[in-house]
């Protein structure tokens, strides 16, 4: 019945490395248990270290956070656990004590055991180097090209006699294009052009930016990356489409983040994951030697949602 690591996502409320771990406490944490010693409405579908579960709880947690029943349940089951080792250590021994004192006792608890042993500058180096060579992606960004071009598309399966057409009516649109006073109003204006019977169509089409790697035609790509300034390519390219004449728009230079900016970010990363297996590993020892009684039916009734069970 376990679904995922729960404790993860009191993690990401509870053990943030940024500024905002504390203000994000309540917002995380949707579920609210019952103490064992008030009366229980509704049907008890588990009861976990003495505080008993209700249907109720398990399908308000569900719908608040959004999440299936099943990972109510264990969310649920998490807080339990926590909260009780948090009373046990560092909170008072009140069974009537406030939601908000049973939070502020598990908040402390996790800044003992997580937070104050794992922050941003314990996290080693080669572990830093190791997330920044596999994840270098995320703070390049290469050179790309944005292109409008003509295409004089032949259809496939045709033969020479059509791409030769293509070809003299693509090298004549060039120069129709170079000569122009405006060469992007020039190219616009081929696809206007129906003075003659052709074997093709021509279409002009504004491509996005691109880089060299991009999955796009290479015999596209390669004149588009040789031209040295924005403008009209030296000559038509052609590509298994057809020929182009090919306007190039635009060049957005290549980016690099700041090396400490890339740092402290994956300093802040990797601080949350390793809070989180922190926690995980916390919760998965508790949950090993608290008492968890489930009614079966009940649950089973209530996580695959088919009717209210026995009463």
């Amino acid at each position: 019945m376990r679904g995922p690591h729960f404790a993860r996502a009191l993690c990401l409320a509870l053990v943030g490395c940024g500024p905002t771990a504390s203000s994000a406490t309540d917002a995380g944490r949707a579920a609210s248990v019952t103490p064992a010693s008030e009366v229980v409405r509704g049907q008890v579908v588990a009861t976990v270290d003495g505080v008993r579960v209700t249907r109720e709880e398990i399908e308000r947690v569900a719908r608040d956070v959004g999440i299936a029943p099943a990972d109510a349940l264990r969310r649920i089951e998490e807080e339990i656990v926590l909260g009780a080792l948090a009373e046990r250590e560092l909170g008072p021994d009140d069974a009537e004590a406030s939601d908000a004192t049973r939070r502020a006792a598990v908040q402390a608890l996790i800044e003992a055991r997580v937070e104050r042993e794992v922050t941003p500058s314990t996290i080693p180096a080669d572990a830093v180097e190791a997330r920044r060579s596999r994840d270098a992606a995320r703070f390049t960004r290469p050179e790309r090209r944005r292109s409008t071009h003509a295409l004089a598309r032949v259809p496939q399966g045709e033969g020479e006699d059509a791409w030769a057409a293509a070809e003299r009516w693509a090298r004549r649109a060039q120069a129709t294009v170079r000569a122009g006073d405006d060469p992007e109003a020039s190219l616009r204006a081929l696809a206007l052009d129906d003075s003659e019977r052709r074997a093709f169509r021509v279409v002009v089409e504004d491509l996005p930016a691109v880089s060299r790697d991009d999955e796009f035609v290479q015999e596209y790509l390669d004149p588009l990356f040789r031209a040295p300034a924005l403008g009209l390519l030296e000559a038509p390219v052609r590509t298994q489409f057809g020929w182009h004449v090919v306007l190039l728009q635009e060049i957005v230079a290549p980016w690099s983040a700041p090396p400490e900016e890339v740092e402290a970010a994956l300093r802040e990363e990797l601080c949350t994951e390793q809070r989180a297996a922190r926690l995980d590993a916390l919760v998965d020892t508790l949950r090993a030697r608290t008492p968890v009684e489930l009614d079966d039916a009940r649950a089973r009734a209530l996580l695959q949602g088919i009717g209210d069970g026995p009463s």
